[in-house]
């Protein structure tokens, strides 16, 4: 159930900002996601064997992808982290065994997984920051603050990057590296937080705000690239 809801969520996100025309018309982005969930079914169905368990998983998946949909037009991140917070208690279920449905496959996880890592983990960490008080403007920012001098888009890609590094990482149990990325990190982004600590944020926010969010948008980006390492640690355990 749980890699079904997460594929079907990173169809949608990925869909939203891939070049063509799901990133034009939200509603290709839906067709997009209902139709991952529907391919996962037919992956799960074989192994999950003849009951309720697959419909169940199939049809939860697909609620909560409508919900999720219907939530990125109204740019309200407080509902979609709580969606979050949902697909966290049925993971839970799931593996705890207060729900009864299919485990899926090992390959199925880890589809799943990384689409999630690519770009709905840019959408909750997004909506984490907004939640903490990030200045509104900020919440999506636009492209041309994400590109360097040489025109890439370069916060639409490290982020991604560093979360299916460290979660590749985190399942090969090489903390010693996953701590020196981290440090890496910080070192790299010292220079623009000590230069907000001794003036204002020159993005609108008080002194001190570019720590603050350097802080919250690296720990719950890390802490998604957390989850989906355990999710794919479990799934490789039941294999």
């Amino acid at each position: 159930m749980t890699a079904l809801i997460l594929l079907g969520l990173g169809v949608h996100d990925l869909a939203a900002v891939t070049p063509g025309p799901a990133a034009r018309r939200p509603w290709l982005r839906l067709a997009a996601a209902v139709a991952a969930i529907l391919l996962g079914v037919l992956v799960l169905s074989p192994s999950a064997g003849p009951g309720p368990g697959p419909l169940a998983a199939a049809t939860t998946a697909l609620g909560v992808a409508g919900v999720w949909h219907a939530l990125a037009a109204a740019r309200r991140p407080v509902w979609r982290t709580g969606v979050v917070g949902v697909v966290v208690l049925l993971a839970v279920a799931e593996h705890t065994g207060a729900a009864v449905v299919p485990p899926a496959p090992v390959g199925l996880v880890l589809l799943a997984a990384g689409l999630v890592l690519v770009e709905t983990a840019n959408v909750v960490t997004r909506d984490v920051l907004a939640l903490a008080g990030r200045p509104s403007g900020e919440a999506d920012p636009p492209a041309d603050r994400e590109r360097d001098a040489a025109g890439l888009r370069g916060g639409r890609f490290i982020g991604p990057m560093e979360r299916l590094l460290m979660t590749v990482l985190g399942l090969l149990a090489a903390w010693q590296v996953v701590a020196a990325i981290m440090a890496a990190k910080g070192i790299v982004r010292f220079p623009e937080i000590a230069q907000d600590a001794r003036a204002q944020d020159p993005k609108g926010g008080p002194a001190g705000a570019s720590a603050e969010e350097f802080l919250i948008g690296s720990l719950a980006s890390w802490t998604l690239a957390a989850g989906a390492g355990v999710l794919v640690h479990l799934a490789l355990g039941l294999a």
